[in-house]
């Protein structure tokens, strides 16, 4: 029973946490879309390899070691001007979340290759603050999707450990 009551909090704990990121995000997206813009040029666009902790199943090696992979960072950098000062900033879009695949990470490498003229948004407010994409908000519900299931997992998980 103990067990199963850490699980389900384990699970709506995730589910908050995925659920608050989201709040967070969808917030400084909303503003973005009031941002002003600007023309930027991209300066690096690499494509580096990370070695992360896999997860699932067959997360532990024999020995117990956490097991690595592979995955993907698309190394981009810009710089712009706002307010007659020079600014460089990574951020693609607002609530990124790398490493991922080769292929989603080519995605962007090959779509901000070095040279390229973008047009950037920045926070007028604070000009440092800057992203390449304002329309990416299906990627931030896909978040909010996660973080609900997560929560109604933990609670089914919870009613069914406390009825046993």
């Amino acid at each position: 029973m103990i067990l199963g009551i850490a699980v389900s909090f384990v699970l709506l704990y995730e589910g908050l946490r995925r659920t608050s990121r989201f709040v967070i995000w969808f917030f400084q997206w909303k503003k973005s879309q009031d941002w002003l813009s600007t023309h930027g040029k991209i300066i690096q666009s690499d494509l580096k390899n990370v070695r992360v902790p896999r997860r699932g199943r067959k997360s532990r090696n024999i020995d117990g070691s956490v097991r690595l992979v592979t995955a993907y960072v698309p190394d981009i950098l810009y710089e712009y001007r706002a307010n007659a000062q020079a600014f460089q900033s990574s951020q693609i879009f607002i609530g990124q979340q790398f490493p991922s695949s080769l292929s989603v990470s080519n995605e962007f490498v090959e779509k901000y290759p070095v040279g390229r003229d973008v047009t950037v948004y920045y926070n007028p407010e604070k000009p440092e603050f800057a992203t390449l994409e304002r329309d990416r908000l299906k990627e931030l519900l896909l978040y909010l999707v996660g973080g609900i299931f997560y929560i109604l997992v933990g609670f089914a998980f919870l009613i069914q450990v406390i009825h046993e």
